[in-house]
């Protein structure tokens, strides 16, 4: 899929390759935009490791949607029981996006990213699980390391992504 002469309120628009999305669709299609040139720009299909990446991270993102969407369900504050069930569900949706992206193989080039964005999820399942172990008392300290390994998971998720030629998250 192709789209030329793109316009605007009759103006050529600036799209920073930055606000790109990769497109996901049923059976596997995604669709990832070529950088915005000449007032056009390409939807192909995505190929080899880039493709690989995106079933994987649609895997484990619809699997934290179902965590969210069961969450959000809850109407009444959450009982201990109930947020140690969700963090062992988060716990085990991260563990298997390690499991799965570790046992496949990638770029050379991309390898070391794939090893920093292994080493980032595994931090946050360790947040989880300390969370969990204090019973989700509220801790400023936990509460800070929770938020700077959230961002460098999603920092390494944007490395990787464009070292295999996706746009960010």
């Amino acid at each position: 899929m192709r789209f030329s002469d793109v316009k605007i309120d009759s103006r050529i628009p600036t799209l920073p390759y930055d606000n790109a999305q990769a497109l996901s669709g049923f059976g596997g299609v995604f669709l990832v935009p070529t950088v915005f040139s000449d007032d056009a720009f390409a939807l192909p299909s995505a190929q080899g490791a880039a493709k690989q990446y995106l079933s994987d991270a649609a895997r484990f993102d619809s699997d934290l949607y179902r965590i969210d969407i069961g969450l959000a369900a809850s109407h009444e504050p959450l009982s201990l029981g109930q947020r140690r069930r969700a963090a062992g569900q988060v716990v085990l949706a991260f563990s298997g996006f390690n499991a799965v992206i570790l046992r496949q193989s990638w770029p050379a080039s991309g390898e070391a990213d794939i090893q920093q964005l292994v080493r980032s999820d595994e931090l946050v399942v360790d947040d989880y699980r300390a969370a969990a172990k204090a019973s989700f008392k509220d801790s400023a300290s936990l509460g800070r390391k929770v938020l700077l390994d959230y961002e460098r998971f999603h920092m390494n998720v944007d490395t990787t992504r464009a070292q295999l030629g996706l746009p960010p998250t």
